[in-house]
Formats: structure tokens, C-alpha cells, sequence
């Protein structure tokens, strides 16, 4: 299974980035510094009473103070995640109890995406391929 671009699945997680960050929150807790860790979790997105649509969360976590972080890794932010993210943000705004975040992945950029590099000038005998 593949993640929105195709790129291939690292140990059943979507991004090295994501399996990193669950490496991490699972020495948290095995150090007992988290009290509770769900990986995937799906949640509803619901507005005014209505369930608007369906959100993975990448990891919910519950800490020792009895607080949830709902904890997103995040390559890539496309509109649809933004919407959708918005949407969950809006959700616990009001509630004190959980904290919605996400972590972004510092050395991604789109540079990364293009497979060959845009000339600046195109060549005089040059013809598009459609």
C-alpha cells in the first residue's frame, strides 16, 4: 500500500519520517514519561452535529497528566489535509484537555519531487511533447 504520492510504505508506516517519530514515542513510553500511546487512530470530523468527514490521526497520545495530544507528521501539506486539519483544530478548540500538533519534516521540499530540473531558457529547436 502507498501513501497520496506514491512513495513506498516504511515498516507499515507512510514516511521514515513517521516510523522516526513513533520510535521515539515508544521509548517515551517505555520510560513511563507518556502514559498511553494509539497509533492510526481514526477519528470523526464532526461540524454543527454533523459528521463531515473521517481523519487518521497519525499518533494520539495520552500524557501522565491525563491530556491528549492528537500528534500529526507531516511531509507534504496538501488542501485536503489542510481542510480536514482545520476542520479537527475547530473541533478541541475549546477543550483544554486535548492539544492538537503537528511536527513537519524539516529537510523535505518539492525540490526533492522533481525528477528533472526546469531549464531556464528553453532551446530554440525546442517542441512540447503532448
Amino acid at each position: 500500500m502507498n501513501n497520496y504520492y506514491k512513495t513506498p510504505k516504511f515498516k507499515g508506516f507512510d514516511s521514515k519520517f513517521e516510523y522516526a517519530k513513533y520510535v521515539e514515542l515508544e521509548l517515551m513510553l517505555k520510560a513511563k514519561k507518556i502514559k498511553e500511546l494509539w497509533i492510526q487512530y481514526p477519528l470523526d470530523l464532526i461540524c454543527n452535529g454533523y459528521l463531515v468527514g473521517k481523519y487518521i490521526m497519525d499518533f494520539v497520545i495520552l500524557h501522565n497528566d491525563n491530556t491528549i495530544e492528537l500528534l500529526e507528521t507531516k511531509g507534504l501539506a496538501t488542501d485536503l489535509w489542510k481542510y480536514k486539519y482545520r476542520i479537527l483544530k475547530a473541533m478541541y478548540a475549546n477543550n483544554p484537555n486535548v492539544k492538537v500538533t503537528v511536527e513537519y519534516q524539516k529537510s523535505w521540499s518539492r525540490k526533492t519531487v522533481q525528477k528533472e530540473p526546469i531549464p531556464k531558457k528553453l532551446p530554440k529547436n525546442y517542441k512540447p511533447q503532448f
